[in-house]
């Protein structure tokens, strides 16, 4: 009996396969190269201990007589808004309008007209450096440069002392840091009665992926 009469149904599978086994193996192509794996993103940098919403310090600071009169010495509110000024006359723009319609002195009297505004100290801040100890967290740290720092909030500060600083814990010892952080800036935040819309904002835009400033 001949098979291939009886079931000639059963060689057209076997005749595919060794036709397709050898195109396999006659294939002169060489293996397709795997793409390359795909970079994770970069881990977001660690946050330092010092911030976030649930952290509460207390900073004492304390400012030898003679640096608290450094820090006031040029670039604070009176001088920005013209209160040192003898003559009671707006300076600037204003000043100068004020003066065309009602009149006035150009300079105020007793102050040279070559008198003019210090020049803005390291950093283009007018405000000048001075130094304090800061306790905080149970460690002092002593010979820390202070300064102040806004415009506004220095202007609105409720009383002589609520002013608002900026601390710089390694610019006479350097690589000094507090909770990871050489510089700390404290707002008095006259602008906010509630005190959180800076913080609720900062950590909204971060999480919206904007970059924000860290608050605590």
């Amino acid at each position: 009996m001949n098979p291939r009469a009886s079931f000639p149904w059963l060689w057209l599978p076997a005749l595919g396969m060794a036709l397709a086994c050898r195109s396999v193996i006659a294939d002169p192509r060489p293996a397709p190269t795997p793409p390359a794996p795909i970079a994770a993103p970069n881990a977001p940098a660690a946050v330092p201990a010092l911030f976030g919403l649930t952290n509460l310090w207390t900073l004492h600071l304390v400012v030898p007589a003679a640096d608290w009169q450094t820090l006031g010495s040029r670039g604070g509110p009176q001088e920005r808004r013209g209160m040192n000024n003898p003559g009671g006359s707006p300076p600037g723009i204003v000043g100068g309008i004020l003066r065309g319609f009602f009149g006035g002195p150009d300079q105020p009297e007793g102050r040279p007209a070559s008198a003019r505004p210090p020049a803005p100290a390291e950093g283009g801040s007018r405000y000048p450096w001075a130094h304090c100890t800061v306790e905080a967290d149970g460690q002092i740290f002593t010979n820390v440069a202070i300064r102040f720092k806004g415009v506004s909030s220095v202007v609105r500060a409720p009383n002589g002392y609520k002013r608002p600083f900026k601390l710089d814990f390694d610019r006479e010892v350097g690589g000094r840091r507090f909770k990871g952080v050489g510089e700390v800036y404290l707002n008095n935040n006259v602008n906010d009665a509630t005190q959180m819309r800076e913080a609720l904002a900062y950590d909204l835009f971060r999480k919206s992926g904007i970059a924000a400033p860290h608050t605590a």
